[in-house]
């Protein structure tokens, strides 16, 4: 699932190069200048969307046949599809995706402009509720 606009400010569109660095992961697939959309979870990740995978090669079975860029670790890198067109390598994938995903995105302030939100005087919680 990417990332919900509602909640989200998608920050930067970064290459699959600049990604590989920022989590010290080894690109071994892709070109490093390929632009990224966003990032999702294996099972529903698009084209030029970062996922990662870990485990053997029985989590394969969980990954989005229109995944395009994931980060694995060197164990399950062998047995990536080759649909998939960027491959980064890391000892955790999972920590190296929540990196990426504090880099590309940054939370929206709930509130944005104006007064802060206050309760109306006369509401009251119902002695039964």
């Amino acid at each position: 699932m990417p990332s919900d606009p509602r909640f989200y400010l998608h920050k930067i569109a970064p290459t699959l190069g600049q990604l590989a660095d920022l989590c010290e992961g080894r690109l071994i697939r892709g070109d490093r200048g390929d632009r990224l959309a966003g990032i999702a979870a294996a099972d529903q990740a698009e084209t030029a969307q970062l996922c990662f995978l870990q485990g053997g090669p029985g989590s394969l079975a969980s990954l989005s046949h229109k995944a395009t860029h994931c980060i694995v670790t060197e164990q399950l890198a062998e047995h990536m599809p080759s649909h998939i067109r960027g491959l980064i390598i890391h000892d955790r994938p999972r920590w190296a995706h929540s990196l990426i995903s504090l880099a590309m995105y940054e939370k929206k302030s709930w509130v944005t402009a104006g007064s802060p939100p206050v309760t109306d005087p006369t509401a009251h919680i119902h002695p039964t509720a």
